[in-house]
């Protein structure tokens, strides 16, 4: 006759080992699973801004000048602070700024993650959580925007290029759309300091991601009017690649 205690002690035995393996499969599962998600991303981000759209675009001869700047890894797109009844200065309230308010011929607006803007002045100043945070797109997003009293220009990182009136003002569109307003319609002005007198941070809608990156919302919008950009713009120097010099 067989002891039935054996037996209900060799199936307890068995159970945690079974739940185990259970346990290192899921973990494989979800290691292959992310480690394919980060292959196809490189993939996309090797290969989407070398295929163009908009390839008939050629910018006009007469319009308005309009430019991108890059520091290497965020861009910005520059804009005339007044231009084609869009008065940048009135909308964002220019005289509220905490330096000189006179004299700016231009802003450069980018839009990123909230805690990145914020918490990183500088590279030197980045942690890993707040990179992980921004590119995970659970957090919220900010516009920041740089008071200019020097136009666009073409160089390394950046890009100077014409635009016709109605390609301004759909561009102009796209930024604004980007702002957070109050019920005054007003955008929300973050309470911070800046990173000098002439600029400050205003809440933004949408999430960033490793998809939707502050690149490819500036290759988004020169996307959407037209201009001949990448298919896709996760890096500045894929904004800057098919541009006009």
């Amino acid at each position: 006759m067989v002891s039935t205690g054996a037996s209900s002690e060799t199936r307890e035995a068995k159970a945690p080992e079974s739940r185990w393996r259970r346990a290192r499969r899921l973990a494989l599962r979800v290691l292959l699973v992310v480690l394919a998600t980060c292959a196809l991303w490189g993939v996309a981000a090797l290969t989407l801004p070398r295929v163009t759209l908009n390839d008939d675009w050629a910018p006009p001869t007469h319009g308005i000048e309009v430019g991108v700047l890059s520091n290497g890894v965020h861009t910005d797109v520059v804009l005339p602070v007044r231009a084609a009844g869009v008065d940048w200065a009135e909308f964002l309230a220019l005289d509220e700024l905490h330096g000189p308010h006179s004299g700016f011929q231009w802003v450069a607006m980018g839009w990123g993650d909230r805690r990145f803007y914020l918490e990183t002045p500088t590279f030197a100043d980045l942690k890993a959580s707040t990179a992980i945070a921004a590119v995970s797109g659970v957090g919220s997003t900010a516009l920041h925007a740089t008071w200019l009293y020097r136009g666009p220009y073409s160089g390394e990182n950046a890009r100077s290029f014409v635009l016709t009136e109605a390609q301004y003002v759909a561009l102009c569109d796209y930024v604004r759309a980007s702002f957070a307003l109050d019920s005054a319609q007003r955008p929300r002005r973050i309470e911070h300091p800046g990173y000098s007198t002439s600029d400050h941070f205003y809440e933004a809608v949408g999430s960033y991601s490793a998809i939707r990156t502050c690149n490819e919302w500036t290759g988004a919008g020169l996307r959407r009017i037209g201009v001949r950009i990448g298919a896709w713009t996760p890096f500045a120097g894929d904004v800057l690649r098919h541009l006009p010099r």
